[in-house]
């Protein structure tokens, strides 16, 4: 199934987990509306924080929605996605 387009049919699934700060875990807990098809609640910690994972084929398909929310989202796994994150980053950092 895709969630959206940058979803890539042939390709396997690869599944990012994600927490999310105290701050915004309201908007990942379990039961509200998802971001993203594949979202699926892990659970809660004792900080109030969220941890949650993301299905994906390609890392454009879920970094949107995570440097959407920075720095509120933190990458727990894979390190390749924490690291295509980080690059974009600093591409971004070095613009004039």
């Amino acid at each position: 199934t895709f969630q959206n387009p940058m979803s890539k049919y042939a390709d396997p699934k690869e599944i990012a987990r994600i927490k999310a700060s105290p701050r915004v875990a309201k908007y990942f807990d379990k039961g509200m509306k998802q971001h993203l098809q594949s979202q699926t609640f892990i659970k809660k910690n004792s900080d109030g924080s969220v941890e949650f994972s993301l299905e994906y084929t390609q890392p454009i398909e879920v970094l949107p929605l995570i440097k959407k929310w920075l720095p509120d989202l933190k990458i727990l796994s894979p390190q390749s996605l924490e690291d295509a994150l980080r690059a974009d980053l600093e591409v971004y950092l070095k613009l004039d």
